[in-house]
């Protein structure tokens, strides 16, 4: 017909609409018959029910502006969420309990100045100023001396949340007795939780200090590179689970089977949807909570397109410490373009080709990837984080509680995922592309044009530093092309 899927639903909704309101003109149709004719069947319903999400989805992305109502929404849902972790950071006891000795400091410095809220000049109404002031509250807090002071008594909480957390019924805890899925596993987590509360109690030691999990479809050519740039950052192992890949995937992960750095996995579970592939990822990243639980302490689940490193330690050992107290923490994508490159050559690395990205703070950059502590994870149910035992959370690298795939805001100060989605032009119009619609993604051509223009806005060298050392991994000592940091 040549159109794209999304415009041949625009269409349609709008010869239903003019069909609709001419039956409502001519008395044929209303609400209240619609809801009392028994002739409707079930399937003119489910028919009723699809063309109702449609247009609803169609109006949010027609409006998708700043000022439109959809950009509005999103800001106020923005405000909610900053609200609601300035409220759970300021009930913490770090906070609460050393009011006290915030009030006489401010009495001893004679500090008199006005309070936030009166600094700041605000009103709801101004809603870019009151997110920046919720974001400026917490950043406040966390870097105040209160905080500092108290870390000791965050590190005792985090050692007595266990036994606290075992006294609590299994039944209230997981709901551990539901039924399996499709592929033999229990659909609410590992079965091996128990075993992991009492081994957290014990302070275990850990064979792997932070492993890798992903799943592969046809990703043969970019394998070895993320394999050695997640080896240079700290990465011990990796669990790999092959998706009925038709290239030589084996080959290039042979080398790291027979060392014992990879660990491969078949999954031969056919994906048609977009829907389908999420529902295998989770069912593949619950194995490998299961195959980790005892053995690792940190692990992060990726994808290939997906390259996870701090931004001012050497490794991500040296962050994750930071860390310890918590169940998992998620970090921000950067969303990486072509960069205007058509094809990566074979003696260079995507990491040094690929260097334009979305301006730092996009709304695409919301989604985050989460390393968590394998032994507190109870379900995972969504490829972007998991849900942790009682006493565990989940926090942003400024160790701001959060829920979820997305945080209310980017950072990316400590840590960064830089997220290769269209990878060269090449891959993105022979294999990206059609599988986007191969798996029926709601994307019109508009909007991919859209997304080209968005990652390739700036460029970002973040990563480079690693680059020599790469290259050495990659292609040896005898560098073809001389790499300059800029």
């Amino acid at each position: 017909m040549g159109k794209s899927r999304h415009q041949f639903v625009r269409d349609t909704l709008y010869w239903l609409s003019c069909a609709l309101s001419n039956l409502i003109d001519t008395g044929e149709l209303s609400e209240k018959k619609l809801h009392k004719d028994q002739m409707l069947r079930r399937e003119d319903m489910f028919g009723l029910k699809e063309a109702l999400f449609h247009t609803m989805l169609v109006l949010a992305q027609s409006g998708a502006g700043e000022n439109s109502p959809m950009g509005i929404l999103r800001k106020e849902l923005r405000i909610r969420e900053l609200e609601a972790d300035l409220r759970r950071v300021m009930a913490t006891p770090s906070w609460t309990w050393t009011r006290s000795l915030r009030e006489m400091n401010r009495l001893i410095s004679g500090n008199n100045s006005k309070t936030a809220s009166e600094e700041y000049n605000l009103s709801l109404d101004e809603q870019e100023e009151y997110i920046q002031y919720l974001r400026q509250s917490i950043r406040r807090i966390l870097r105040s001396r209160s905080w500092k002071l108290t870390r000791h008594l965050r590190n005792f909480q985090k050692q007595i949340a266990p036994k606290q957390a075992t006294e609590v019924p299994l039944s209230k805890r997981s709901g551990l007795g539901a039924k399996a899925d499709s592929h033999g596993r229990n659909d609410n987590g590992p079965a091996t939780a128990r075993k992991r509360r009492k081994k957290s109690t014990l302070g275990p030691r850990y064979p792997n200090q932070l492993v890798v999990g992903a799943i592969i479809q046809n990703q043969a050519p970019f394998l070895k590179e993320w394999l050695e740039f997640h080896r240079l950052v700290g990465v011990e192992r990796f669990y790999i689970f092959d998706n009925l890949s038709n290239d030589d995937y084996e080959a290039v992960l042979q080398p790291y089977i027979d060392s014992g750095i990879v660990k491969l996995y078949s999954w031969p579970v056919e994906i048609k949807t977009q829907n389908d592939f999420n529902d295998i990822q989770c069912s593949v990243y619950r194995r490998i909570v299961d195959l980790t639980a005892e053995s690792a302490k940190w692990l992060a689940l990726l994808d290939v397109d997906e390259f996870l490193f701090p931004t001012k330690e050497d490794t991500l050992i040296d962050l994750l410490d930071e860390y310890e107290e918590f169940g998992g923490l998620s970090v921000n994508w950067q969303m990486f373009g072509t960069s205007n490159c058509h094809k990566i050559p074979a003696d260079r690395l995507s990491i040094e080709m690929l260097t334009r990205c979305a301006e730092k703070d996009n709304e695409v950059n919301l989604h985050v990837k989460t390393i968590s502590r394998p032994e507190l994870i109870m379900r995972v149910t969504n490829p972007h984080f998991a849900k942790y035992v009682k006493h565990a959370q989940q926090v942003n690298e400024e160790r701001i509680p959060m829920s979820g795939s997305r945080t209310s805001y980017v950072s990316v100060d400590q840590v960064r995922i830089n997220h290769y989605w269209t990878r060269d032009q090449h891959f993105f119009e022979t294999q990206k592309l059609p599988a986007l619609k191969n798996y029926s993604a709601f994307l019109t051509d508009r909007e991919i044009e859209e997304r080209l223009r968005t990652f390739n806005a700036t460029e970002d060298l973040s990563i480079q530093r690693f680059v020599p050392k790469l290259r050495e991994r990659m292609f040896g000592a005898e560098l073809k092309h001389h790499v300059t940091i800029r």
